[in-house]
């Protein structure tokens, strides 16, 4: 995958890039090999312990890989506010909705909504909500932001 190619490259120039080492997770959580993306996010970890995107991200790999207790338990400290300052409640649907929980994912987006996030302009593409495409209250944000059926 063409991403994945592109972070190498950039990880060559500075090993140390959490913003590549999260995207390199990403592609590889797409690409359905959850292992490295659960190194990557590690990584990015590391060197950015408060990188909520990167936390995310291996909340979501766990989860995928069958590992929920550990995803579980990453979701209860993205919920504790005395762990961050903020985290974006379209992340935690993510989270719910790699999980399975579909109506805690709606629940997160639908406040996502409302606190006008940044990150619902990838509703209508990001591939990390497609178990929620279907479901009317997903439709009934789509709707709300006036994107294409």
């Amino acid at each position: 995958m063409l991403a994945v190619k592109q972070t190498r490259k950039c990880l060559d120039l500075d090993p140390n890039y959490p913003l590549c080492l999260w995207i390199q997770g990403l592609a590889y959580e797409q690409q359905g090999h959850f292992e490295d993306a659960i190194g990557a996010e590690t990584k990015a970890l590391k060197i950015d312990p408060n990188c909520t995107f990167a936390l995310a991200c291996l909340a979501r790999a766990y989860a995928l890989s069958g590992r929920r207790a550990d995803a579980q338990q990453i979701l209860n400290d993205m919920l504790d506010p005395s762990k961050h300052s903020h985290v974006s409640k379209y992340m935690l649907a993510t989270v719910h909705a790699a999980l399975g929980d579909k109506s805690h994912a709606l629940a997160e987006l639908e406040q996502a909504y409302a606190e006008r996030s940044f990150f619902l302009g990838f509703l209508k593409s990001d591939p990390e909500v497609d178990p929620l495409r279907s479901e009317p209250r997903f439709q009934a944000i789509l709707r709300s932001m006036n994107f294409p059926q």
